[in-house]
């Protein structure tokens, strides 16, 4: 059987969304949860640890290089 390591979480999803699905992942003794967004929102952040994240990293349009096509360069993932 396979055993989860680690999730990565979107933070905005239809129904459940991720800061409400990260609590219920660490209540259950499940895997370590990285939440990963392209919002640059605070409350994002600070919702995901409070529900027990290990991190959090945003990935924002503002954050685009400009000399390429990545889509993000890579930012300091905030850690519970």
């Amino acid at each position: 059987m396979d055993v989860l390591m680690d999730v990565l979480m979107d933070v905005r999803m239809p129904g459940l969304d991720g800061i409400g699905a990260t609590r219920q992942i660490v209540a259950d003794g499940g895997p370590a949860v990285l939440v990963l967004t392209t919002f640059d929102v605070d409350e994002y952040v600070f919702g995901a640890l409070r529900a027990g994240a290990a991190g959090f990293d945003s990935c924002s349009r503002t954050s685009t290089r400009p000399d390429s096509s990545t889509p993000c360069a890579p930012s300091p993932v905030a850690t519970a």
